[in-house]
């Protein structure tokens, strides 16, 4: 009796190592490839957040606050969460309130982790970047922490609004001094020019760039950066520089040779007289390969919505082709109107991510209202038809209506109704060359109606001014995303 015997096929141990050697590869080179992209991504938002914070720094130490102290991090964010006391409040309101986010934390990052770090310079009073060394990145949390709004004294070497009288600065009058009996001395006629103690304090404009900051091809590099004054601040006004946290330097008008992932601040110089204020700006250059390079066009359109305010609330939204207008209250004290909010569309063309760019208009007329009929928020949707690339999206931004109190013994400052952003943040829906995005918005503001910080615009009672609103497009390191 014959058997058949059938034979099967089977793998060799060296083909089956081989075949799992090769998937480990794969697998490693792709893991490589994804994280590689995440810390280049979270790199970009870390500089974003640093060149920011600088910015409040900034801002929190012109208007009296104190970080001599702090000597972390989180330290340094808690101050920046805190408003001025009522004190402050009053003689400077613009500069009274909270700088950052109140959900804003510092996560520590260990000297052994890869990627870039922020690191707190307590002497510079300042954020840098760091490669190496302990150090922390910034993330938000998922509700407002402990520290933000707590009061805190602040001591402005600014002049602030009067306290105890109904000029616009406190004064004390003090005797002559004992009259003397001098020479007679014949004198001819001289022109007299008025004490610098008579003029009033101006808000001076920060420096222009020639080049603003942004994104743009690596070749491009070195860039050719010039500084000038705006045409508003006095003829001969300093300007003063610092390129990558380095000390101060005066600006004696040649171009500054910029290199890549390079970061400017730049300031009008007062010069230590107390009538001139001092601004600063901030600006970051980034490069990218010459394929890779992202630039913006479009048109933007906005629309109002979904009001709340008092239980006798009255509002009006309105929408004229890409414009929009929101009035709240009824007018009172010979006003025939409530307070007005319009928004201008307009367009932009070649702007590079990173880059400020004028994204619309917001004209505010102050009317005065009576209390129950007042709105104290509404939600500004942008909407921007994008040609380059080839997409739509609509970005949700809600604006607190902050109205003051009308004091006759207030100054037209104090007396200023503003509109604040809440969150000057918003994330695009849409990816891009495999980057999620989001948009920033700030005011622009410099006339003599009122007056604009970065997410606040204020203006005097029964005034009509408008303001600049600035985009700026930025990746985003959402650890949502894939």
């Amino acid at each position: 009796m014959n058997e058949s015997h059938s034979r099967i096929r089977a793998f060799t141990a060296m083909e089956l190592l081989a075949t799992v050697g090769l998937v480990g590869i794969i697998g490693t080179l792709s893991l490589t490839l994804f994280f590689g992209t995440r810390e280049e991504t979270m790199a970009v938002k870390l500089r974003s957040n640093v060149e920011s914070l600088n910015r409040a720094i900034a801002a929190y130490e012109s208007g009296g606050g104190d970080l001599t102290s702090s000597v972390d991090a989180q330290q340094v964010l808690s101050k920046l969460k805190t408003v001025g006391d009522s004190v402050a409040q009053l003689s400077l309101p613009g500069y009274a309130g909270s700088f950052v986010d109140g959900r804003l934390i510092a996560v520590s990052v260990d000297a052994g982790d890869v990627g870039l770090r922020a690191v707190w310079d307590l002497e510079a009073r300042r954020f840098s970047l760091s490669e190496s060394g302990g150090g922390v990145r910034f993330e938000l949390a998922d509700e407002v922490t402990a520290d933000f709004g707590q009061e805190e004294a602040r001591e402005m070497d600014i002049p602030g609004f009067a306290q105890a009288s109904n000029w616009i600065w406190d004064f004390e009058e003090t005797a002559p001094a004992a009259a003397r009996v001098t020479p007679q001395i014949q004198t001819g006629d001289v022109e007299l020019t008025m004490s610098p103690g008579y003029l009033d304090t101006i808000q001076l404009a920060p420096p222009l760039f020639s080049i603003p900051g942004g994104t743009y091809p690596s070749g491009n590099f070195p860039l050719e950066v010039t500084l000038s004054n705006p045409p508003i601040n006095p003829a001969g006004t300093a300007i003063k520089y610092s390129i990558d946290s380095a000390p101060w330097q005066l600006y004696l008008g040649s171009p500054l040779l910029v290199s890549a992932d390079t970061h400017i601040v730049a300031y009008a110089d007062s010069d230590g007289n107390q009538h001139y204020i001092s601004s600063f700006a901030t600006t970051h250059y980034y490069a990218a390969e010459d394929d890779e390079t992202l630039t913006f066009a479009g048109q933007s359109a906005g629309e109002f919505r979904d009001a709340e305010g008092g239980n006798a609330m009255v509002a009006n939204y309105v929408t004229n082709g890409l414009d929009a207008e929101f009035e709240w209250g009824r007018g009172v004290a010979g006003y025939d109107s409530g307070s007005i909010l319009s928004f201008t569309s307009d367009s932009f063309v070649d702007v590079n991510a990173e880059s400020w760019f004028r994204l619309g208009g917001l004209d505010y007329f102050n009317s005065t209202i009576s209390a129950p009929t007042e709105a104290t928020s509404v939600w500004l949707d942008v909407t921007i038809d994008f040609s380059t690339p080839d997409i739509a999206e609509t970005f949700a931004f809600e604006l607190a209506l902050e109205n003051t109190a009308n004091l006759e013994s207030n100054t037209a400052n104090q007396n200023a109704d503003y509109v604040r952003i809440t969150d000057p943040n918003s994330v695009f829906s849409t990816s891009l060359n495999g980057q999620q995005y989001e948009l920033q918005l700030q005011f622009g503001y410099l006339g003599s109606d009122g007056f604009a910080t970065v997410d606040q615009f204020h203006v005097h009672e029964g005034a009509r001014a408008e303001a600049d609103i600035w985009g700026y497009f930025v990746p985003s390191a959402d650890e949502s995303q894939p």
